[in-house]
């Protein structure tokens, strides 16, 4: 499976898992075989969605510092305290993570 950006007309829904025909998939379909499968081709462990989507909303943030309100725009939360009170910890994380290479690029500035 390979996601890409497309134009919708308008009035359409972005579907991520759309069926053959472009309707929206039925979840067992979507569970048992496409999901499945691209998982084992991607040399993954089973996941539920709700893993995956735990799992790219954490990356965002620990790994790509996507700032926590895109974070919640892309995930549909309703607001970006709900993403606070999730993901509050990774977020932390990151900006120790961002300071740690911050102070280190000054410490080679200085001695180079």
């Amino acid at each position: 499976m390979t996601l890409r950006r497309e134009v919708l007309p308008t009035g359409q829904k972005a579907l991520v898992f759309p069926s053959s025909i472009g309707t929206p998939m039925k979840s067992d379909n979507l569970r048992k075989r496409n999901l499945k499968l691209d998982l084992a081709q991607a040399g993954l462990p089973e996941l539920t969605l709700h893993e995956l989507r735990h799992t790219f909303a954490s990356i965002m943030l620990h790994e790509w510092h996507v700032p926590p309100a895109v974070v919640s725009e892309a995930m549909g939360h309703a607001d970006t305290s709900f993403t606070f009170r999730v993901y509050g910890h990774l977020i932390e994380s990151a900006q120790a993570d961002v300071m740690r290479r911050l102070n280190a690029e000054q410490g080679r500035s200085k001695t180079g």
